[in-house]
């Protein structure tokens, strides 16, 4: 990754290849990337430029600090620190006097098969869309990383094995489950046992994932009920209910997050970005920009 600008679905073999990580990360199946930082201070080289990525990708803050760009949104990583983003979001490492890290990057599709269960995780599931960083208590933060030692390990062994994959995806899931545990433990005063709001975070989440994946072309309410077969208005209560925000407002923020990462990063002109964003032509999106922001897009580009 050397030229400077947007880069779209950065692939896991492009960030794996991005640096010489030796003998301190290693490489699944093309699916997976775990690095460790040994034992000096280093500056790390991953997303030296922003670049949108393809993968789940989890950064552990383990010595010094260092500051993150996820979707235009800055983020210091201190000590103890865990940062997590999303396939789909731009990310970009910001500059450091040097840090020591953990790494975890994995493909989509293969952490669906290490078959973890989530659904505790449910009465947290806002919470983690808010808060992409979160601190946790030093020996905590070891055993992550002793976790993450313990998968290089794994990936390490003889792959002829007829149980090394099994081994593999079982020490990536159990790094997970105590990542969730920790996760857990950090919010649970905020999260009520009420099962009722609990099947309404189910909800939301389902929510979530169908905007991430259509907000590009898809604004109104009315088609994300649908899918959910709910009623737009029972939907913009529910979501409001759960998050505090109505899914109309929620939709704004996806499409304007976006619309800011093209204007800065792509190199598309404006009318490229509202055909890309399903606008019927410039003029409607310079109206919906602007509404938004208080910025016209032309003079949003020009400031970024």
């Amino acid at each position: 990754m050397k030229r400077k600008g947007l880069i779209d679905n950065v692939s896991l073999m492009t960030l794996w290849n991005a640096r010489q990580t030796g003998e301190r990360g290693c490489l699944y199946s093309d699916k997976c990337v775990v690095y460790v930082s040994g034992e000096e201070l280093e500056k790390p080289e991953f997303f030296s430029y922003p670049c949108r990525i393809n993968v789940f990708v989890l950064v552990i803050c383990l010595e010094g600090s260092i500051s993150f760009m996820c979707d235009l949104e800055e983020y210091r990583l201190e000590k103890n620190t865990i940062f997590s983003c999303k396939p789909g979001m731009v990310v970009q490492g910001g500059k450091s006097p040097g840090c020591r890290l953990a790494i975890v990057m994995l493909d989509p599709d293969f952490m669906a098969t290490l078959n973890i269960d989530g659904r505790k995780m449910l009465p947290y599931y806002r919470y983690q869309q808010k808060n992409a960083a979160f601190s946790v208590g030093e020996e905590d933060c070891h055993e992550l990383e002793r976790l993450c030692a313990t998968i290089v390990t794994s990936m390490k062994n003889d792959n002829s094995n007829a149980f090394y994959g099994e081994l593999v995806k079982a020490s990536i899931a159990l790094f997970f489950y105590k990542l969730m545990y920790m996760f857990s433990a950090a919010y649970s005063r905020f999260v009520t046992d009420d099962v009722q709001f609990n099947q309404s975070e189910q909800h939301f989440k389902t929510f979530v994932m169908l905007l991430s994946k259509n907000f590009r072309s898809e604004r109104s309410v009315g088609f994300y009920a649908s899918r959910m077969q709910v009623s737009p208005k029972y939907l913009s209560m529910l979501i409001k209910k759960v998050s505090g925000k109505p899914a109309s407002v929620w939709i704004d923020e996806f499409v304007i997050r976006e619309a800011k990462n093209l204007l800065k990063f792509s190199g598309m002109n404006i009318q490229e970005i509202a055909y890309q964003l399903n606008f019927a032509n410039q003029s409607f999106f310079g109206q919906y920009f602007k509404k938004h922001t208080g910025y016209s897009p032309k003079k949003y580009k020009m400031q970024a």
